[in-house]
């Protein structure tokens, strides 16, 4: 259960960057550095997240519901991070 927690609160992290990376833009004048630096953090914690998932489920064989759940949610919070961090770069790429 402990890992599995610690994989929720890596992607929850990752979620959490992938919110904020776009106002990070404004944090200097200059360059989009934190923009940047929010979105590779994002996707840093999400892939961190979702190599301890893994570890995790070669070690248990018989799962608690709420283990399940959390690694449910887990995977959804991973999902998003990657779609949203990766359509916020899409669009900013664009011009929008």
């Amino acid at each position: 259960m402990k890992s599995h927690l610690v994989s929720f609160v890596l992607a929850l992290i990752g979620c959490l960057f992938s919110i904020y990376m776009q106002s990070m833009a404004y944090w200097s004048n200059d360059a989009m550095l934190w923009y940047w630096v929010g979105a590779i953090l994002s996707y840093i914690f999400a892939a961190g997240s979702f190599i301890t998932l893994n570890f995790n489920k070669n070690k248990d064989s018989v799962l608690s519901i709420s283990c399940l759940i959390l690694m449910i949610l887990t995977v959804m919070l991973i999902l998003v991070t990657v779609f949203w961090t990766a359509f916020i770069i899409i669009a900013g790429q664009s011009g929008m």
